[in-house]
């Protein structure tokens, strides 16, 4: 996951290639935070075999709880924001300029008290680790500084009050807004980077008891299907760049579809099976879908991500997500297979 990306690369020019690269990155580094991280308060509690680490793995999963919270709660509204306010300037580099056919104004964010209040119960839970504590407290520092700006800005636009002043208002709040919405995003992207790295090895070393239980089959198929599909999306980023690493991501997508073959055929053998992510269909077929779209984007990138006529239009539309390994449709199907398993787990 890479953090601290710039707000201005939702904006992207030049060559189609280098446009659905800039793409990635910025998806890739928002859409992320506030979508993949998936609570996993159950998921230490199976009755798998203790080892030295059940424990501790247990109360870290506590602690992130509120951080997880705060990540999915605020870091998408506060991108929607941004991406609003910008898809109405001409140039997200300059600002309003009062000459514009159209303003949209942007997003007002969400209140951030249960936010601040999760992040201090948080802090002073076990275990203690200092990196971590800091960087959540960061993301709060610039999640109250960037509602303070954007509810300005917003009242600022919403009451139209740039037709009274000819923009005068807006283009002093468009360098305040901008690094409002910079601070945030490198902050949270900190914030998510901590959560993922030791969500993940929680994750891995669970992955490991279930798979040394045969009673926990079923269980060991699911987790193992999320995690491979987490490490494939997150190992896509920055696909379409010239240094975008392509074997990680070609052996991530082999073990994704390795994961969905032991999911598919255990399905299969046990349709009755009390698990409801095994009689969920929406879990199974957002699963193969998002499989589908990874070996889409696998064969885009060896491709060079080259477009026709017709798919460009959609792409330049904001309609990337119904082209074939587009990043934007493997987000999009990521996203859904997320809100399955959320709804399967329920």
């Amino acid at each position: 996951m890479a953090s601290g990306q710039s707000c201005l690369q939702h904006h992207c020019t030049g060559r189609a290639s280098a446009r659905m690269a800039c793409a990635a990155r910025g998806l890739l580094a928002s859409a992320l935070v506030s979508l993949t991280l998936l609570s996993q308060a159950a998921t230490a509690q199976s009755g798998a075999a203790a080892d030295s680490n059940l424990a501790s793995d247990q109360a870290m999963l506590q602690k992130l709880a509120g951080y997880i919270d705060c990540i999915n709660d605020h870091s998408n509204w506060v991108t929607k924001s941004r991406k609003r306010y910008f898809s109405w300037l001409k140039s997200p580099e300059n600002g309003p300029t009062g000459k514009e056919e159209v303003v949209y104004g942007l997003y007002t964010l969400q209140d951030n008290r249960r936010c601040r209040e999760a992040v201090a119960k948080a802090a002073a839970l076990p275990p203690p680790d200092a990196d971590l504590e800091q960087a959540a407290a960061a993301f709060v520092e610039t999640l109250v500084a960037a509602e303070f700006v954007v509810k300005e800005a917003d009242n600022y636009y919403a009451l139209e009050n740039y037709k009274d002043d000819d923009m005068r208002r807006g283009k002093t709040m468009h360098p305040q807004l901008v690094a409002a919405y910079a601070a945030f995003e490198a902050a949270s992207g900190v914030l998510y980077s901590h959560v993922v790295g030791l969500q993940d090895a929680i994750s891995e070393r669970h992955l490991q008891r279930l798979a040394q239980d045969p009673a926990q089959r079923a269980e060991y198929l699911i987790e193992n299907l999320m995690m491979r599909a987490k490490q494939c999306v997150d190992s896509a980023d920055g696909i379409g760049e010239k240094t975008f690493a392509r074997e990680p991501f070609a052996i991530a997508v082999d073990a994704l579809e390795q994961a969905w073959r032991e999911f598919d055929e255990y399905r299969e053998a046990n349709p009755d099976h009390p698990q409801t992510a095994f009689r969920h269909s929406t879990f199974g077929s957002a699963a193969f879908d998002l499989l589908k779209s990874t070996k889409a984007a696998r064969r885009r990138e060896a491709a060079g991500f080259k477009f026709d006529d017709g798919e460009q239009i959609l792409i330049d539309a904001s309609a990337a997500q119904l082209v074939d390994g587009h990043p934007v449709q493997l987000i999009e199907k990521y996203n859904s297979f997320i809100s399955a398993a959320n709804s399967a787990r329920n």
